[in-house]
């Protein structure tokens, strides 16, 4: 067999090469990774130490007075001088109803007060009659007790004479009869005493009842000059018109929801965390950031903090009484009055979201 040619010798295989970062590399990766160690530990104490002096909630928006204008009475718009979102000032005239119906009432009950009025002269005219009527009647009857008197007296003296025989018996008969029609005219004087006084307890009791009738007439006409009023509806403060949904010709009812009118005067309402407000107190320095005005940062204080969670005065308070229990941190509105005049305010408005933080601490 013949003989083969040698076969050449594999490669020997390569050793790994051990790698050896750069030293300078090296340097840079320790001197960014302590840099960034450093400032990490900066912005941790100085976010714990913010911590400690300030506290905030993102639970917060702004709120202000808003005048729900509605309607008094039930009658057909006349005009509407404003529009949406104009500036009024408190006075300023809003909606005009049509009031001719209400001036018609107001001369209506005008004239029954003049006719209430009146009666009360006829009836104090008629009083006064009757009182002169019975004090004539009263001097009436005083003479007819005098003039019976008389003729009692007369009568006693006659019969003393009549016994002594000193006149006749005619005579006796005739100051009988004397004595006899005198009592009567007493006694008739006397029956119309009593008629003309209760003719003036009558009179009388009519005057009254003619004031009552006065003062009734004059209720009447003030009721109709305050509804009169009610025909002009005008802002009861300084402020902006929304929601308005009232044109003229509308037909609108008492209690109708014509339009609001909201207050440049604006307040935020913050709903801290129950856990945050045991260092919080009325008078503490706050600020806060509007989102609608990213660089704006408005400075006010703490006016006050409700005595009560937000969720015990909602329209169904929890009952934690009945079935299960979860502990869930409540939340508690503090109201945070703003130094800044309602003028120099941007266009802030109720319900905007706003971040205040509280310095509960120096």
């Amino acid at each position: 067999m013949a003989d083969q040619p040698d076969q050449p010798a594999p490669p020997a295989p390569e050793k790994p090469q051990k790698f050896e970062p750069n030293p300078a590399r090296r340097k840079i990766v320790h001197a960014v990774l302590g840099a960034a160690l450093v400032v990490g530990v900066f912005f941790a104490a100085k976010a714990w130490l913010h911590s400690r002096v300030w506290v905030g909630t993102d639970d917060a928006f702004l709120e202000a007075h808003v005048q729900q204008v509605s309607s008094r009475i039930a009658a057909r718009v006349d005009t509407v001088p404003v529009r949406d979102n104009e500036v009024v000032k408190a006075g300023q005239l809003l909606v005009q109803l049509d009031d001719r119906d209400l001036k018609v009432a107001v001369q209506q009950s005008e004239a029954n007060l003049k006719s209430a009025q009146a009666d009360v002269v006829k009836a104090e005219a008629q009083t006064r009659a009757a009182q002169s009527a019975a004090a004539q009647a009263v001097a009436q009857m005083q003479s007819a007790k005098v003039t019976s008197e008389n003729s009692d007296i007369e009568l006693t003296r006659t019969e003393k004479l009549r016994q002594s025989g000193a006149v006749a018996q005619r005579d006796l008969d005739t100051a009988v009869k004397n004595a006899q029609t005198d009592r009567s005219s007493l006694t008739a004087a006397e029956k119309q005493i009593s008629s003309l006084e209760a003719g003036v307890h009558y009179t009388s009791a009519a005057v009254e009842s003619a004031k009552a009738a006065v003062s009734k007439a004059q209720a009447e006409l003030d009721k109709a000059k305050l509804e009169l009023t009610y025909a002009t509806i005008i802002a009861s403060q300084d402020g902006r018109v929304t929601v308005k949904s009232v044109e003229p010709g509308n037909y609108v009812q008492p209690g109708q929801a014509l339009m609001a009118v909201v207050s440049r005067e604006v307040w935020i309402e913050a709903n801290f965390k129950e856990t945050q407000l045991a260092k919080v107190r009325p008078g503490q320095e706050a600020v806060a950031r509007v989102d609608a005005y990213p660089g704006l940062e408005l400075r006010g204080r703490v006016d006050s903090v409700q005595a009560g969670s937000g969720a015990q005065f909602s329209l169904l308070p929890p009952e934690n009484a009945t079935g299960n229990y979860v502990k869930v941190v409540q939340r508690v509105p503090v109201k945070i009055v703003l130094d800044l005049p309602a003028d120099s305010i941007p266009l802030l408005g109720p319900g905007m979201s706003v971040v205040p933080e509280i310095r509960v601490s120096n």
